[in-house]
């Protein structure tokens, strides 16, 4: 087998240029900061309304000590981050997390409607209940 050293230099190149990508925008997303790995993260996201939804997810998950990463994929597959917050199916599950009513009236404070409430009340439950989530 003959390798071509034309081949090995583009793939590096490539590598070099995604994790140099990969870096500037971890590190320049609007003052985030914070290491792949969430338990040991350090973070200056803002709390307040000018914070993208991932950034509140990523505050909120760091602050309750769940895997951030963990908790913007169940976002993403129970509502596509917001997008969908009727759900598709037909029960009354509702919002970024599809929160049952009568759960969210039952464990936690604000709107069910309100994305920030959603986020609150899934950091609080979801170490406690995490299969009550199918999208882990």
């Amino acid at each position: 087998m003959v390798i071509n050293i034309k081949n090995i230099i583009f793939v590096l190149t490539l590598l070099i240029i995604g994790t140099i990508w990969l870096c500037i925008e971890l590190e320049s997303d609007k003052g985030i900061k914070y290491q792949l790995s969430p338990q040991h993260a350090t973070t200056s996201l803002p709390r307040h309304s000018q914070a993208t939804l991932e950034q509140m997810i990523v505050q909120y998950s760091i602050d309750y000590g769940i895997n951030y990463e963990t908790s913007l994929r169940i976002a993403h597959c129970e509502s596509k981050m917001g997008k969908y917050k009727t759900n598709w199916e037909g029960s009354s599950a509702y919002g970024l997390y599809q929160f049952m009513p009568r759960t969210f009236n039952a464990y936690c404070q604000g709107s069910i409607e309100s994305d920030i409430d959603q986020i609150r009340c899934f950091t609080k439950l979801y170490k406690s209940h995490p299969s009550w989530w199918e999208c882990s």
